[in-house]
């Protein structure tokens, strides 16, 4: 224990203890020392039970989805900030290029895509299939099938991941 005392005294150029025989006392300086480490030691205590201690209803959580999928899943993170008052949800519908974007600088922790993504950092997994729709005048023809050529000529109002949807395959009438 001496030599301990002994480089932090020479770490900190400063008298730590007061010497009196066998008995000691701390200095100005050692009661300082004291008082940190004490705190320091509380600190890392609170670190370490929030590093390893992630509570489900606490918290912050952000995801980022499609739009019909976040007007479907808001409800629900609402029920659930209304049940547990300390989790805050944050819901973000964009286009899957700005999800993957997102997820990869950190700024959400859940991402929904409908398309696969090789980044190595990303983890994916198949949750399910979100079924698209497509809504013509009635007025116009459809033999079964619709290229995206065909949809621009009717007046197709695009959306940032349209063109994705559109090569697909083949739109089917409902």
């Amino acid at each position: 224990m001496t030599q301990h005392i002994k480089k932090l005294e020479k770490h900190f150029n400063t008298l730590l203890l007061e010497r009196y025989g066998k008995q000691f006392e701390l200095t100005l300086a050692g009661e300082k020392l004291y008082q940190t480490a004490l705190t320091m030691r509380d600190l890392e205590t609170q670190l370490n039970e929030q590093i390893n201690h992630d509570e489900m209803t606490k918290g912050i959580c952000s995801i980022a989805c499609s739009g019909a999928l976040a007007n479907l899943l808001y409800p629900h993170f609402v029920q659930q900030q209304t049940v547990h008052p300390e989790l805050s949800v944050f819901v973000e519908a964009a286009p899957n290029k700005n999800i993957i974007a997102d997820l990869l600088s950190n700024k959400v922790d859940l991402g929904i895509v409908t398309i696969e993504s090789s980044h190595e950092q990303l983890k994916q997994t198949l949750v399910g299939v979100e079924e698209l729709q497509l809504v013509l005048p009635a007025s116009i023809k459809f033999d079964g099938v619709c290229r995206f050529e065909d949809l621009n000529e009717i007046g197709f109002i695009n959306h940032p991941d349209g063109l994705h949807f559109a090569e697909k395959g083949i739109v089917s009438q409902l």
